[in-house]
Parts: structure tokens; sequence; C-alpha cells
């Protein structure tokens, strides 16, 4: 089921991420996909086609599946592997919630200070 939710915020959006189970993102150019970063901290798997911003935040693919910009039946094909298969939607689960703690604000902090040094 594709819920097509328009535009949340607050309590509105956090619920809407505890509620969902995969998070599909069809942008074809993103620059930092901060989006990506506050579903996969939900531990939503993240399925994107491949663009600039999508691969910064999956580290090229390690932490979130990849799909070849505009292939639209590749991405179908993998969304029903995905959804099917909860084995495989736990795997990227575990490495989504690993890759969201690279971009708390304590860990930003950090990174700023060592650069600033």
């Amino acid at each position: 089921k594709i819920v097509y939710a328009g535009s949340l915020k607050d309590q509105e959006l956090i619920q809407h991420y505890a509620n969902s189970s995969i998070f599909l993102m069809t942008s074809r150019w993103e620059g930092f996909a901060l989006v990506v970063t506050e579903a996969m901290s939900f531990g939503l798997p993240v399925v994107l086609f491949d663009q600039t911003g999508a691969q910064a935040v999956t580290n090229h693919g390690e932490f979130g599946k990849l799909i070849s910009t505009g292939h639209i039946d590749e991405m179908n094909q993998y969304l029903t592997l995905l959804t099917r298969d909860i084995a495989l939607r736990q795997q990227w689960q575990k490495k989504s919630l690993i890759r969201s703690k690279e971009y708390t604000l304590n860990n930003i902090i950090h990174r700023w200070t060592e650069i600033l040094k």
C-alpha cells in the first residue's frame, strides 16, 4: 500500500515514519537528502534513484538500495522483492539505523569541532 501523505511536520511526520515499512525517493537530483537520513533514523530501508544526494547518504549504496535513475521497472522489481522478503527489509533496517547515527547532532558537532581546530 502506498500512501501519498503530502506535507507533514512535527508529530504527524514522526508518526508517518513510525508507521512506514520502506522509504522510496524517486528524485532524479538531490543535493544532500536530509529527508533520507530522517527516514533512516526510524529504521526504514531506503530505495532511491542513483543520484548525488542518494550516493552521499547511502555511501554509494552500502546503506540503501540505489536504482539506476529513471529505471522504473528495476525499481518496481526491487520494491516487490523488498515487500515480500522480511529478512531483506531487516538487513536494510539495521544498515539504516547504523548510518543514521553518523548524522546525529553530537557527531556533526564533533566533526565540525575537529575541522575548525
